[in-house]
Formats: structure tokens, sequence, C-alpha cells
């Protein structure tokens, strides 16, 4: 569990507002890096006794994808271009995206949440694809798909 710094008295604190608070401590340099931040975050979801029917309805039904965003992917599929998405937040987001635009070439997600047999949350993997790593992800992609750097 997070120390008492990282996380404020969050007993009677709404998920955003302990979100809110926890973003506050990451950009005041209570935490080492954003992977900590993201790890203090989880263990608070945890705590607070977040459930996949909450996590999908918000995910479902309270993210939206831009208006005619399936257009744009349908118009640089068709010139061959390579779709690769590099999300900073849940994975969840990402096959948000993806049932609603088509396949990709490939994703980055920084968070995976696992549901334990009664729905709530159990674990959670955290990957590198915060702000300083995308760079990271994008290197990758080039060096997979033999890009060059000069174009």
């Amino acid at each position: 569990m997070p120390n008492a710094q990282q996380n404020g008295d969050f007993a009677h604190d709404s998920v955003k507002t302990i979100d809110r608070k926890l973003k506050n401590n990451f950009l005041n340099g209570v935490f080492k890096d954003y992977i900590e931040w993201t790890e203090a975050a989880c263990n608070v979801l945890k705590y607070m006794g977040l459930n996949k029917e909450i996590f999908n309805e918000v995910i479902y039904n309270k993210i939206s994808i831009l208006p005619n965003v399936k257009i744009l992917f349908d118009l640089l599929k068709e010139q061959k271009v390579k779709i690769i998405l590099i999300n900073g937040s849940f994975f969840e987001i990402i096959n948000k995206i993806i049932s609603e635009v088509g396949d990709v070439d490939g994703w980055y997600s920084h968070c995976k949440l696992y549901f334990d047999d009664k729905g709530l949350l159990d674990k959670w993997d955290i990957y590198p694809t915060d702000y300083h790593n995308k760079v990271n992800c994008i290197n990758e992609v080039i060096e997979k798909y033999n890009i060059s750097k000069n174009i």
C-alpha cells in the first residue's frame, strides 16, 4: 500500500478527488516516476473496491472517441499507413478504440487491470508508456517496420 504522504487522506474523498491529489503529488515530485504514481493509483482503486462493472461502464459509456476517427483510420488504412496506438492509460481504452475503428497494426498501453471472480480489482500490470517513454515506443515501431527517421 502506498504511504500516507503519497496518497494523502483519502478515506472520505471521491476517486476523482483522489486521482487529482495523486497527480499533484506526482507533479510535485512525491513519486519517483509515472510507474510509481500508477502503482499508487491502482492500490487506491483496489482499496476502494473498484469492480469490473463500474470500470467498464466508465470506459465504454463515459469516454468517447472523437467524431470521424473511424473515417480517418479507414482513409489511413486505404493508404497502407501503419496505425500504432500509444496509450498512457488503461489497456481497456485501446480495446474501446479498436472496437470502434477496427483493427490497428499495434498498440502500447500503460496499465492492464485484472479482476477476480467476484469482479473486484485484483491485480494489474504496468508498462512504461508514460510521458517520456512514448519516444521509446515510437523507436520500437520505427525499428520493427524499418521506417527511416529522416522523413
